[in-house]
C-alpha cells in the first residue's frame, strides 16, 4: 500500500499463494497488473475497483473463485482482462460500464451460462470463451450487439446448443469465428455472407445441416474454412470461386453431393489443403485441381467419384498427399504421376466397387522417382503387370499395399533394399515364384503373400497358410 506511484506490477509464474491482498487497491496509478500463473485463492478484492488507471489485468492461472467484484465496473480505462483457467464463474452487471474493454479471456472457467453483460460491452474486439465444461446455454441473438468484434472463440463447449443466430451477420468486422466441438445445430444462416472481413471460419464437429449458403461467396477474405463432421448437404455453390485467398478447406464427413464446381475451384490459387473425405460427391475429378500451384494435400477419399484420374492433376507439383481411395474411379493411373516428386502418401485403393472395375493400369516403371513416398496403397483395383524393380529405391516407403489386383510375375528381390518398409501386402494377385530371401530376412512386422509362393530362406518364412494367404510375423 506504500507503492502509490507504482504503474506496472509483474509477479507472474511464481508460487505466490493465499488471497490477493486488498491493499493493492491503494496503488491507484497502476496501469498493468500481472498476477497470472500463481496459486492465489479466494475472491478478487473489491478494492480493485479503485485501480481506475488500470489498462491490463492478468489473473489467469490462479484458483480465485466466485464473481468478480461489482466495483470493477469503475475501471473505465480497462482494455484487457485475462481470467481464464480460474474458478471465476460470474461477471457483475456493472461491467456494462467498461467502455474501453476490448479483450476478455474466459476460457476454462466454471461458467454455466454466457454472462448477459457481455452482450452489452460493445467495445469488445476479442472474446474468448473456450472449453467451458459446465456451460449449458445458447448463443443469444444479442451477440449481434458486439459490432466491433474481430475474434469470437466459442469452441469446445459441448453443451452450447441451439442455432447460429442470424444476428451473427451484424458482426461485419469479424475475422475469426471458432464455433466447433459444440452441440450447435440447424442451418448455416445466409447472413454469414455479410461477414466480409472473415478470414478464419471454423464450424466443424457440430450438428449443422442443410446446404452451404451461396452467400458465403461474399467472404472474399476467407483463408481457412473448416466444416467437417457435420451433416451438411447439397453441392458446393459456384460462388466458392470468390475465395481467391483460400488456403485450407476441410469438408470431411458431411453429406455433400456432386458435381464439384471445377471452374470455381480453379480460382483457389493460394490453397494448400483440400479435404472432402467421406461425402457423396459424384461425377468426375475436375482437372482444375492441377492448376493450384500451392496445393499440398488433396483428400477426396470415400466419395462416389467416377471416371479417370485426370492427367492435369499431376500439374500440382507441390502435392504431398493425394488420397482418392474408396471411390469408383477407373482407367489408368496418369502417365505423368511420377512427376509428383514431393508425394509422401498416394492412396488410390478400393476403387473396384459396385459396377466399377477400378484402376486398370500398371505400377509405373519409374516409380523410383517418388523418392519421398512413405505410403503407397493401390489395393482392390484391377492393376496388372509386374512390380517394378525400381520400387526397391523407395527408401522412405513404410507401407506398400497392393493386394486384390491382377499383378503377375515375381516379388522383386530389390524390395528387400527398402530401408523403412514395415508392411508389404501383395496377396490375392497372380504372383509366382519364391519370396526373395532379401525380403524374408528383414523380418517385417507384417508381410502378406499368396500361399502359392514358396520361401527358400531359413529365417522369416511363413509357418502356415491363413485362408488363401500366408502371413509372416504379423503384429496387431
Amino acid at each position: 500500500q506504500n507503492l502509490v506511484n507504482l504503474e506496472s506490477f509483474y509477479i507472474s509464474e511464481n508460487n505466490f499463494s493465499g488471497e490477493i491482498p486488498s491493499e493493492m487497491g491503494a496503488c491507484t496509478k497502476l496501469t498493468n497488473l500481472w498476477l497470472h500463473d500463481n496459486s492465489f485463492q479466494g475472491t478478487v478484492p473489491s478494492s480493485f475497483g479503485k485501480l481506475v488507471n488500470l489498462e491490463k489485468l492478468y489473473l489467469n492461472g490462479n484458483d480465485v473463485t466466485g464473481s468478480l467484484p461489482k466495483e470493477m465496473g469503475e475501471l473505465s480505462n480497462l482494455e484487457t482482462l485475462h481470467i481464464h483457467n480460474t474458478q471465476i464463474n460470474e461477471l457483475p452487471s456493472t461491467f456494462t460500464n467498461l467502455k474501453s474493454l476490448s479483450s476478455i479471456w474466459l476460457d476454462n472457467c466454471p461458467i454455466t451460462t454466457i454472462p448477459t453483460v457481455l452482450y452489452t460491452i460493445t467495445s469488445l474486439t476479442y472474446l474468448s470463451m473456450q472449453q467451458l465444461s459446465q456451460l449449458n446455454d445458447i448463443l443469444s441473438p444479442d451477440i449481434g450487439n458486439l459490432v466491433n468484434l474481430q475474434t469470437l472463440l466459442l469452441n469446445g463447449n459441448s453443451f452450447l446448443n441451439g442455432n447460429i443466430p442470424v444476428e451473427i451477420g451484424k458482426l461485419t468486422k469479424l475475422q475469426a469465428f471458432y464455433l466447433y466441438e459444440t452441440s450447435v445445430e440447424g442451418n448455416i444462416p445466409t447472413e454469414v455472407g455479410e461477414l466480409t472481413s472473415m478470414v478464419d471460419l471454423q464450424l466443424q464437429q457440430n450438428f449443422l445441416d442443410g446446404p452451404m449458403p451461396s452467400e458465403m461467396g461474399m467472404m472474399k477474405n476467407l483463408e481457412n474454412l473448416l466444416l467437417y463432421n457435420n451433416e451438411l448437404t447439397g453441392t458446393l455453390p459456384l460462388e466458392v470461386g470468390e475465395w481467391t485467398n483460400l488456403e485450407r478447406i476441410m469438408l470431411d464427413n458431411n453429406k455433400f453431393i456432386g458435381p464439384l464446381p471445377g471452374g470455381s475451384i480453379g480460382q483457389w490459387l493460394k490453397c494448400k489443403y483440400i479435404s472432402m473425405y467421406n461425402n457423396a460427391i459424384d461425377f468426375a475429378i475436375p482437372g482444375k485441381f492441377g492448376k493450384l500451384p500451392e496445393l499440398n494435400v488433396l483428400d477426396l477419399g470415400e466419395n462416389e467419384l467416377t471416371g479417370i484420374i485426370p492427367e492435369k492433376l499431376t500439374q500440382a507439383s507441390k502435392l504431398e498427399v493425394l488420397l482418392l481411395d474408396s471411390n469408383k474411379l477407373n482407367g489408368p493411373l496418369p502417365v505423368s504421376l511420377t512427376n509428383l516428386t514431393n508425394l509422401v502418401s498416394l492412396h488410390v485403393h478400393n476403387n473396384k466397387r459396385d459396377d466399377s472395375l477400378g484402376l486398370d493400369s500398371t505400377i509405373p516403371e519409374d516409380i523410383a522417382k517418388l523418392s519421398m513416398l512413405e505410403s503407397l496403397r493401390i489395393e482392390k483395383n484391377s492393376i496388372s503387370g509386374t512390380i517394378p524393380v525400381g520400387i526397391g529405391q523407395l527408401d522412405n516407403l513404410v507401407t506398400f499395399h497392393a493386394q486384390d489386383n491382377l499383378i503377375s510375375g515375381t516379388i522383386p528381390s530389390e524390395m528387400g533394399e527398402m530401408d523403412s518398409i514395415v508392411t508389404i501386402r501383395v496377396e490375392n494377385n497372380l504372383l509366382v515364384g519364391d519370396i526373395p530371401e532379401s525380403v524374408c530376412i528383414k523380418d517385417l512386422p507384417s508381410l502378406f503373400v499368396d500361399c502359392s509362393l514358396t520361401c527358400t530362406c531359413s529365417y522369416g518364412c511363413p509357418d502356415e497358410c491363413i485362408a488363401n494367404t500366408v502371413e509372416v510375423n504379423t503384429t496387431p
